[in-house]
C-alpha cells in the first residue's frame, strides 16, 4: 500500500514516467546537493526561539536554550520532509558525514570539560564520588529499561534512543543506530533529549536555589 510521503522507484520512458507523476505524485530526481539553505534557516530560527522563549515556573524563569530549539526545529523539518520528500534534501552521505562529525566533536568537548573536573574531583573527595556517579548513572538506566520493555512494551531500539535522549548522550543513540544498523533510535531519542535539556536546566536552578 502506497502512503503519502513514501518514494517510489520506477523505471519506463520519459514520457510515461511523467504520465505517472500527474497521477502518483512529484518527481524527485536523484541528487548529491544538500539544500543549505532550509539547513541554516531552521538552525537560526532554532537558536533564537531557545535564546528568546523561558518557561515561567513558579517565581523562576527557565530558559529553553539554544541547545533544545535547534533540535525542536530538526524535528518540525524532518516532519515536513516525511510529509514533502522533495523539501530540505540532504543526500544520506552528508546526514552520516556530520553525524560523525558531531559525534566526535560532542565526545570530544566532554572529555576536554569534564578531564580537569573529574581529577581534582577524585583527589578532594576520593573514589566515593566516582563510584556514587556510577550507581546515579546506572539506576535510572536499568528501571527505564525494564519499564519500557515489560511495562510499555516498546520497541528495543526506540527504547534505547529514548533512554540516550534523556541522559542527553548522542553517542549511546549513535551506538543503537550502528549496532541495530537502523535510524528508528533517533525516533525516541528526538523528543526525550528535549526534556533532558529542560529538566538539567530547571534542577540545576533548584538544586542552586535550595543550597542558597
Amino acid at each position: 500500500m502506497i502512503e503519502r510521503g513514501d518514494t517510489v522507484q520506477v523505471t519506463g520512458s520519459e514520457s510515461a514516467v511523467e504520465k505517472l507523476a500527474r497521477v502518483a505524485g512529484r518527481v524527485i530526481h536523484p541528487t548529491d546537493q544538500s539544500d543549505f539553505a532550509v539547513l541554516g534557516v531552521a538552525i537560526a530560527i532554532g537558536v533564537l526561539v531557545g535564546a528568546v522563549l523561558t518557561i515561567p515556573v513558579g517565581h523562576l524563569r527557565i530558559a529553553l536554550g539554544t541547545s533544545v530549539g535547534t533540535l525542536l526545529a530538526g524535528v518540525i523539518v524532518g516532519w515536513m520532509r516525511s510529509v514533502r520528500p522533495w523539501f530540505g534534501i540532504i543526500p544520506d552521505a552528508a546526514i552520516l558525514f556530520m553525524r560523525s562529525l558531531g559525534l566526535a566533536a560532542f565526545v570530544a568537548m566532554i572529555g576536554l570539560k569534564a578531564g580537569p573536573i573529574f581529577v581534582q574531583a577524585v583527589r578532594e573527595f576520593g573514589y566515593v564520588l566516582f563510584l556514587g556517579g556510577i550507581v546515579v548513572t546506572l539506576v535510572p538506566l536499568i528501571a527505564g529499561l525494564y519499564f519500557g520493555r515489560y511495562a510499555l512494551r516498546l520497541n528495543p531500539a526506540l527504547l534505547l534512543g529514548g533512554l540516550a535522549g534523556a541522559q542527553t548522550m548522542i553517542a549511546g543513540a549513535a551506538a543503537v543506530q550502528e549496532k541495530s544498523e537502523s535510524p528508528i533510535a533517533t525516533l525516541g531519542y528526538s523528543y526525550t533529549v528535549a526534556f533532558g535539556h529542560i529538566f538539567l536546566t530547571i534542577w540545576g536552578t533548584v538544586i542552586v536555589a535550595l543550597m542558597s
